[in-house]
């Protein structure tokens, strides 16, 4: 991914979901990797089997969704990941960071 080759990085990740149909990370990253892409509906689908499969662990994917949903719904997502977010144990700065950013995006849905 850090070279652009989404390309690539998708057959890899297609790989591993064909051989772990339930693999969150490899969904998740598969869903970042079809944003860049311009495949909004597809990673959408994918976002949405993450939420059905862990619904209350990992922030990432409600912030992701919030970039794809709109309105009342893109705020609730940036909520559930703001709520997620609180709770992780990452480094103080990086919450704080990634916190301010999905406020920041609340407020974007309003104006």
């Amino acid at each position: 991914l850090e070279t652009f080759q989404f390309d690539l990085a998708s057959k890899f990740c297609q790989r591993i979901i064909d051989e772990q149909p339930d693999n969150l990370e490899a969904l998740e990253l598969m869903a970042g990797i079809q944003m860049e892409m311009g495949m909004i509906p597809q990673a959408y689908e994918l976002l949405l089997k993450c939420v059905q499969l862990s619904p209350e662990q990992g922030y990432q994917k409600y912030l992701a969704m919030g970039q794809l949903c709109r309105g009342a719904d893109a705020v609730n997502c940036y909520r559930q990941g703001i709520r997620l977010l609180e709770g992780e144990e990452t480094d103080e700065a990086v919450r704080g960071h990634q916190a301010a950013a999905a406020w920041c995006a609340i407020v974007e849905v309003y104006m």
